[in-house]
């Protein structure tokens, strides 16, 4: 084997165990705003990827420089643009963000320069396509043997079909793409080189997750599955007719598996099943929902120039939900806290206020610009395979709460502009060829190195964590590596200080309390968070500090009503 089919065969490798074997595994995580374990290891795979494809490249002596890679570095330079304007509440988040933005724009490159042929970018697809299968089984088993316990490998079954993701929109969106797919596969030439008998076990392999959505519940993933094959069939109604028969196996699989999902579904779940939600949808059902828009959107206008900065929605939130219900604080309509918006575009005009949000809008309208020239049904049959991920970022989760939905919205943006005529850089020099080689080898190595250590003290933590919890046992020498690691020292240094004021309060040392009670009201001021607030309360009244600790439970409950018996729970025993 040559070394560049070497290499191309590498990394569609490569592809296949992001999707089909890092995605399909999950353990229990720390804290919503930092990766899962299988995420590390798919953050890992995402690395290799990106250093091999450059360094293939590099080494051939040209780059594939695609279309949209300008449009992309304009948007994040304006979507980082307003921590210019704005201080920095959150570092974590903010360096988080800006490091994904940086990864997926590497990603999106490296994609480029693997050389893909036709038939490669038909094999990623159905490497996507049975990634959501093997997440159709895991669903299927969450959600009918609630209980079962197969950590570390997946989180403890709860009677919820939400596959390896955090919640079950995220798996409602993953398999209407898959299924999406599917359609758009079955309407495609490249079946018919398929034996009868593996035309029939793909067709019929579609049945998992047509029958597992609606066990979802998700009304975000249903409305995402019917604009995707809507634009897939109306753009590819000349192939209906040549594909009748593959087409109506295929509708009879969808209709009877999507049947059978619906009414397990309901027997299983009655008043909170798919179904049943979607025909009684009340407006109370977007109570929630509204409150985080209507807040966001208060944010922005706060400061339309440049918003928050990156990372600062969640720091400051409360704040502005306790501002917007300082008349009426009707605990039945507050969030009192949310990492997100659940809606991309508030996320962006909250944050990065017109200057991110313009970059967003340049990137889009170069992307539907591009596709058109392709034509009318070309653009509406790409934009159909995108459609259920495209509708779940204005309704839910934006891509900076699961990776691997990140990282397959880049791959299906790569299959869609690989249709796009790119230019090609040539690289002649062979001190250049070398020069390149060695960064991508070192920044690959550091890279790696750092993902592995950072997994390592996650585990460490989570080892911490799990022992406080079982049996009373805190050792905070666990706690050293995530202290030392820019990416965990945030949340490392939360659980220290938890330990330390239960080791002040048991040896009332007045010291070590003034010194937590002085960190937690520090942080409320940057990031106000309830943790901070309860943990800045015990302190205050354990060192004697009466009217500061009452001071800052009056802080916290204005912001968070439903603290009020936490805190007096605080104050009674401790005041005996």
């Amino acid at each position: 084997m040559n070394p560049p089919l070497f290499f191309k065969h590498s990394l569609l490798w490569l592809l296949g165990l992001m999707f089909c074997v890092a995605a399909s595994f999950s353990s229990q995580y720390l804290s919503a705003d930092l990766l899962t374990p299988y995420e590390f290891f798919f953050l890992g795979l995402l690395v290799i990827f990106i250093s091999v494809a450059l360094f293939r490249q590099a080494s051939a002596g040209h780059l594939c420089i695609p279309l949209l890679l300008l449009p992309i570095i304009v948007f994040i330079i304006l979507r980082i643009a307003p921590v210019f304007f704005s201080p920095v509440l959150n570092l974590h988040s903010a360096l988080s963000k800006t490091a994904g933005l940086l990864i997926g724009a590497f990603f999106f490159l490296s994609l480029h320069q693997a050389g893909f042929s036709a038939a490669d970018r038909r094999r990623i697809m159905v490497m996507i396509f049975l990634s959501g299968v093997v997440q159709s089984f895991i669903g299927a088993g969450q959600f009918f043997l609630p209980g079962l316990d197969l950590s570390p490998l997946l989180m403890k079954f709860k009677g919820t079909a939400y596959g390896s993701f955090q919640q079950p929109n995220l798996m409602a969106s993953w398999l209407a793409t898959c299924i999406v797919i599917s359609l758009y596969l079955t309407l495609n030439d490249w079946i018919d080189s398929f034996s009868r008998m593996r035309r029939m076990i793909f067709i019929a392999l579609t049945a998992a997750p047509c029958f597992v959505l609606p066990l979802t519940g998700s009304r975000t993933g249903l409305l995402g599955l019917v604009v995707g094959m809507s634009l897939i069939w109306l753009s590819r109604k000349e192939l209906v007719r040549q594909k009748a028969r593959h087409l109506q196996i295929w509708l009879c699989i969808l209709i009877i598996s999507f049947s059978l999902g619906v009414v397990s579904s309901y027997i299983v779940k009655g008043e909170s099943s798919l179904i049943y939600k979607t025909a009684k949808t009340r407006l109370n059902d977007m109570a929630g929902r509204s409150v985080l828009y209507s807040v966001g959107i208060d944010m922005f206008l706060d400061s339309p120039a440049a918003g928050h900065g990156i990372g600062d929605f969640s720091s400051l939130y409360p704040l502005y939900e306790t501002r917007k219900f300082k008349d009426n604080l009707d605990d039945s309509k507050r969030m009192y806290g949310s990492l997100h918006p659940h809606n991309e575009l508030i996320y962006q005009l909250a944050e990065s206020g017109i200057i991110g949000t313009v970059g967003l809008f340049f990137v889009s309208g170069c992307f539907v610009f591009y596709l058109l020239r392709l034509g009318i049904k070309t653009a509406a049959m790409f934009i159909g395979l995108l459609s259920p991920l495209i509708i779940h970022l204005m309704l839910e989760y934006p891509f900076y709460q699961s990776l691997p939905h990140y990282a397959l919205f880049i791959v299906l943006l790569y299959l869609l502009s690989s249709q796009f005529r790119n230019r090609i850089c040539s690289v002649n020099s062979k001190f250049t060829q070398s020069m390149l080689r060695i960064i991508i080898i070192t920044a690959a190595i550091l890279s790696v190195v750092f993902v592995s250590s950072t997994l390592y003290s996650y585990m460490k933590m989570a080892e911490h964590v799990r022992l406080k919890a079982r049996a009373g046992v805190v050792q905070i020498k666990l706690l050293d590596g995530g202290l030392k690691n820019p990416y965990l020292a945030k949340y490392a240094l939360r659980l220290k200080m938890a330990v330390l004021l239960d080791y002040a309060l048991t040896k009332y040392d007045k010291k070590m309390l003034l010194a937590v009670s002085q960190w937690a009201l520090d942080e409320t001021r940057k990031e106000p968070l309830s943790v901070y607030y309860e943990i800045g309360v015990r302190a205050l009244i354990a060192s004697g500090r009466l009217d500061d600790a009452l001071f800052t439970a009056n802080r916290a409950i204005a912001i968070y009503p439903f603290m009020t018996d936490r805190l007096k729970n605080i104050y009674l025993p401790m005041n005996k």
